[in-house]
């Protein structure tokens, strides 16, 4: 968008400096670029030791493993296979948190035990929804 304050690709963020962000949204990002373990990899790089960050993407629930093809890549396969013309992968659950925590995260699932029902329902969230948040170390988490 050309009303934001950066303008960069996420895979490559060098504009910043290693350990300077303290808090981070990465929201419906990853299953639109090319290398998303790169992308992962420059947040995690960017953010403090005692930062955090939320990473949100669709996740298909009855997946077992993350579906992604770099050889489709017309409009109407990308529709077919991912639901999205712009999309290049679909995430699992499991697929999604092991992809974090490859790349150094820890990672918490914050769900409706945390948030409570009444939160969900008065936001309208099914059961399901989770919120990600990550963090380099244990001595980071904020939420705990």
């Amino acid at each position: 968008m050309g009303n934001v304050d950066d303008q960069i690709d996420i895979m490559d963020m060098k504009i910043y400096r290693d350990n300077s962000v303290d808090m981070f949204l990465c929201s419906h990002v990853l299953e639109h670029v090319g290398d998303d373990k790169k992308a992962i990899r420059e947040l995690h790089r960017i953010l403090k030791s005692d930062g955090c960050g939320i990473i949100m993407v669709p996740i298909l629930l009855s997946l077992k493993d993350i579906y992604e093809n770099p050889n489709i890549t017309s409009e109407g396969d990308r529709w077919k296979h991912f639901g999205q013309k712009d999309h290049v992968r679909i995430y699992s659950k499991v697929g999604f948190v092991a992809r974090l925590e490859e790349s150094g995260f820890e990672v918490d699932q914050l769900g409706i035990n945390y948030w409570g029902k009444d939160v969900y329902d008065k936001s309208g969230l099914t059961p399901q929804s989770v919120l990600y948040v990550v963090y380099k170390s244990s001595s980071g988490e904020l939420l705990k």
